[in-house]
């Protein structure tokens, strides 16, 4: 009865009155005392409702999925309910509103916890007792798209905190954020189990299933970016207590999320781009646990650099170079230094055949001498390849021979054994990995593909 005067507002308008109210109570950081108070207290009176009406919304929802779980119940009629459906789309938008909220001042951290909290206990609780009427009613069900609708709009929540709030929560509180990622990329791995044994019983909008891979590589890139702000010891719970690694989650959460991606997913705008950000930002932050991945997960991390660097869009292709830059120079350093690098992954394919790097370096030769592409990659590549050089110096030069020798052409031959030459010798180049090596290799990269590609 309480929101019967507001019936007639969509749930848009909804999320942006509340934005609006709980903006007007902003108050500094440095207010008066019984200032913060009182606009504490006006917060709670517009907060405390929301999160009663949540509970109610909630409840009826995991009761429902525990009656079809337990096959007590054979219909689902929540989701049929339209004033269901019409609070669970209000309040999600009124919570994304809280969500832009949190700027600055005692109002960002109020509603920051007050999103936390409701977050991890019954948000994402939500999808994953939405994935219960998917499995239970099947793929064709009205009831069950309802129930794909549900997780995507929890996951959109989920990802809106991570972007715009997650590099202002407090480390203290990050716990339960990690713990509703986790939560959300679980939901994701059960949802396509199912969807994958049951290809046949009905067709997933490729569509919608684009955007929600897209929105999991967008908070599994961010998550990495908060961590690296981090710089203290204690990011637990209460007295350190049932701490998340955040490491673990985006690791496990990319391993989770690359089999859901084809190369007909990587055609939708958007999911490309970022799934190149994401492994730019995997290797850079993370570079010793990537290459400990199994080989199950580390060859698709391969077969996704080599597609990348063949790929036309000069974002991805440009991200692609740079992963490899990072990959290679991590092997190398670490590797001088007395480490393993990438150890076991290094040769996947067999002791007796091209190492990785070896392979990716050919994949970047390939890419300078014949693919057509935009000048502003050149450098990039130059930089991939240079890392990947420096890291494979004894077989690039029979790398460089078997080049010459595939050549039946004897001018061409003479050509290209010139450019190689002047590749690794002119302007005072020298085989490291550092600013005035890449500077160098930059330039002779230049002048190499002037002269290969005529």
């Amino acid at each position: 009865p309480a929101w019967a005067p507001l019936n007639e507002l969509g749930p848009e308008t909804h999320g942006s009155l509340v934005e609006i109210i709980l903006k007007s109570l902003y108050v500094q950081r440095d207010a008066l005392r019984e200032h913060i108070d009182a606009a504490q207290q006006r917060f709670a009176t517009v907060a405390q409702p929301l999160a009663e009406r949540l509970g109610i919304v909630a409840a009826q929802f995991f009761q429902e999925a525990e009656a079809l779980q337990s096959k007590s119940a054979r219909v689902a009629r929540v989701l049929e309910d339209p004033r269901w459906a019409n609070d669970f789309a209000r309040l999600r938008c009124m919570f994304s509103g809280i969500i832009r909220t949190a700027d600055d001042g005692p109002l960002a951290q109020w509603s920051r916890r007050f999103v936390i909290e409701n977050m991890a206990t019954k948000w994402v609780e939500m999808a994953a007792a939405a994935v219960v009427y998917v499995t239970k009613l099947g793929l064709t069900s009205p009831v069950s798209v309802a129930a794909r609708g549900i997780i995507s709009d929890i996951l959109r929540l989920v990802g809106q905190y991570v972007h715009d709030q997650l590099t202002m929560t407090p480390a203290a509180e990050l716990n339960p954020v990690w713990r509703s990622c986790d939560r959300i990329l679980q939901v994701f791995k059960q949802l396509h189990s199912y969807i994958s044994a049951n290809r046949s019983s009905g067709k997933v909008d490729e569509q919608e299933w684009a955007v929600d891979v897209l929105e999991l590589l967008r908070m599994l890139t961010n998550m990495p970016e908060r961590d690296a702000l981090d710089f203290s010891e204690d990011t637990g719970g209460e007295n350190g207590q049932d701490q998340i690694s955040v490491v673990a989650v985006v690791l496990q959460g990319t391993q989770l999320v690359f089999p859901l991606i084809d190369q007909k997913l990587l055609q939708y705008e958007g999911v490309a781009e970022q799934l190149y950000k994401l492994l730019v930002t995997l290797i850079q932050c993370y570079p010793e646990q990537v290459t400990q991945f199994q080989g199950s997960s580390f060859l698709p991390l391969v077969n996704a650099l080599e597609f990348g660097v063949k790929d036309h869009r000069v974002v991805v292709a440009r991200a692609a170079f740079e992963a490899i830059a990072a990959l290679a120079d991590f092997h190398g350093s670490h590797t001088r230094q007395g480490g393993a690098g990438l150890a076991g992954n290094l040769r996947p394919w067999g002791p007796s055949k091209p190492s990785v790097l070896l392979h990716l370096l050919q994949q970047v030769f390939n890419f300078v001498v014949f693919q057509t592409f935009d000048s502003s990659l050149l450098n990039p590549a130059a930089n991939a390849m240079l890392a990947l050089i420096v890291c494979e110096q004894e077989a690039f030069g029979p790398m460089v021979d078997q080049i010459l020798l595939s050549q039946s052409d004897a001018a061409q031959r003479e050509r290209l054994s010139r450019a190689f030459r002047a590749l690794v010798q002119d302007n005072g180049f020298q085989p490291a990995y550092n600013l005035q090596g890449r500077r160098a290799f930059q330039k002779n990269l230049l002048a190499f593909a002037s002269e290969v590609r005529g």
